[in-house]
């Protein structure tokens, strides 16, 4: 028996075969169980139980059909030289007698091959196998971390932050303006808005929302995600939004101011953003204090 629990099997050569295309699915079927058989066999690749061939009976149970069935289907696959016989009529398969002697021969070689490694790897004294020796080349038997010199050249070409070497300058961010117009005119054209209506359009929204060049770009873009019907009072209603909160903050900035007294209401003011730098009340009233 095989000591191998599989085999290999080429699909493409399977059905690629011009031999066993041209023979019927139950002679291709009845093959297919004697290679199951042959792999399992002494010789390999022989058609044989124990020492014998294998009989038309005997392989008539084997595969669940009568002997004169197994007769004319393997007279079917010999007559298109599917396999082949030995004198004695033994079948065996050309494919895998020839692919276990290469597996032999191969098997051979590498055996040879790493018989031989201990002898060279004494002589070079890379790696210790003596027992008594360092695992991992070490006399402490950690592993070696040292860095190749290949490892350090390919680190001295990974590129540099910029001011320490690298020679290419780093492109400076876009002005926020020159990328509303750069962004925003052709996503409005996208949307079906004119040129000639676009740029004047884009001017106002600037006006409204405090030369936010940024804010103008992002409600442009949320337009062409949403994709209304028309765009541009779309857009100019979310502006007006903005321009009524603007106005009512501003009021209110004025009640409190008058109020409280315009000295007082900018120390309000300077405790607030205080605390947003991480200054509390009292390093402030410090730093107010005169002297």
């Amino acid at each position: 028996m095989s000591a191998s629990p599989w085999m290999k099997f080429y699909p493409r050569d399977w059905r690629g075969d011009q031999a066993l295309r041209a023979v019927s699915l139950a002679a291709r079927g009845l093959w297919i169980d004697c290679l199951c058989i042959m792999h399992e066999a002494q010789p390999y690749g022989h058609l044989v139980l124990g020492s014998q061939p294998v009989t038309d009976v005997a392989l008539a149970r084997m595969t669940g059909t009568t002997p004169d069935q197994i007769s004319e289907l393997l007279g079917e696959l010999e007559s298109a030289a599917v396999f082949a016989r030995r004198s004695d009529g033994t079948i065996y398969s050309r494919r895998m007698t020839r692919d276990f002697k290469k597996a032999k021969i191969g098997e051979k070689s590498a055996k040879k091959r790493w018989s031989q490694v201990p002898e060279k790897q004494e002589e070079n004294g890379v790696p210790n196998r003596s027992p008594n020796g360092y695992p991992n080349g070490g006399p402490t038997g950690l592993p070696i971390t040292q860095i190749p010199d290949t490892r350090k050249k390919e680190e001295s070409k990974i590129p540099k932050p910029d001011g320490f070497g690298r020679d290419e300058p780093v492109a400076a961010p876009a002005d926020p303006k020159q990328r509303l117009w750069g962004e925003g005119v052709p996503a409005l054209l996208a949307m079906g808005v004119s040129e000639k209506q676009a740029r004047p359009i884009i001017g106002r929204w600037l006006r409204d929302c405090g030369d936010d060049a940024m804010r103008v770009l992002d409600a442009i873009q949320r337009a062409r995600e949403h994709a209304p019907m028309d765009p541009v009072p779309w857009i100019t209603a979310g502006f007006a939004k903005i321009k009524a909160i603007r106005k009512a903050n501003d009021e209110r900035k004025s009640e409190v101011q008058s109020a409280i007294g315009p000295t007082l209401y900018e120390f309000a003011a300077n405790i607030s953003r205080s605390r947003a730098n991480g200054i509390d009340g009292g390093q402030l009233l410090a730093l107010e204090s005169p002297g």
